[in-house]
């Protein structure tokens, strides 16, 4: 019986420090789900980092500094609602946001998603250096044609026109042309 209730509270005890263990590994990975590696964003044209192992930290903490944008609210939104970067980057062309509703949603999409791209990947990774200054979009539709399956179906002229919207800036300078 003593033997019983000594195997009883061992695996309570095992049971408890597995529970903590849970509990503290999950907390620990919501709050980043970069498995502890540090993230670093750049806020300016300087090269002038913020590097934290919380991303959306780096984000708020670059919004916050009124000096890193420029004339616009801590929130990083112009006048018209749309998402602006902190960043003085050239994307290229002034994107056309036209169309149905669904078309103008899908463009958006293309937006935010290609901001995020030149944001946490063409502005944060080394492998991208060379290619940085043709990371843009040179024709006012790319977003539109990105929305419509043109980067999978006409790649070798959207990776010359839109690398941007399509994000395959690391093969811009591959000529698939001819």
């Amino acid at each position: 019986m003593m033997m019983m209730m000594t195997n009883i509270g061992i695996i309570v005890s095992l049971a408890s420090l597995l529970l903590a263990r849970h509990t503290a590994s999950s907390s620990s990975s919501s709050s980043s789900s970069f498995n502890g590696e540090p993230k670093c964003i750049a806020v300016d044209s300087y090269s002038t980092y913020i590097c934290t192992d919380d991303p959306v930290a780096s984000r708020r903490a670059a919004m916050a500094d009124p000096s890193l944008v420029d004339g616009e609210g801590a929130d990083g939104d112009d006048d018209d609602g749309i998402v602006v970067s902190v960043h003085d980057v050239d994307l290229g062309v002034e994107q056309r946001i036209a169309g149905s509703e669904m078309e103008q949603l899908r463009i958006r999409n293309v937006l935010r998603r290609m901001r995020a791209y030149v944001e946490d990947e063409v502005l944060s990774r080394s492998e991208y250096e060379h290619v940085r200054d043709k990371c843009k979009n040179g024709h006012e539709l790319c977003a539109f044609w990105t929305s419509v399956g043109e980067c999978e179906s006409n790649r070798g002229f959207m990776l010359d026109i839109c690398p941007a919207a399509c994000r395959l800036c690391l093969l811009s300078n591959i000529n698939m042309m001819g």
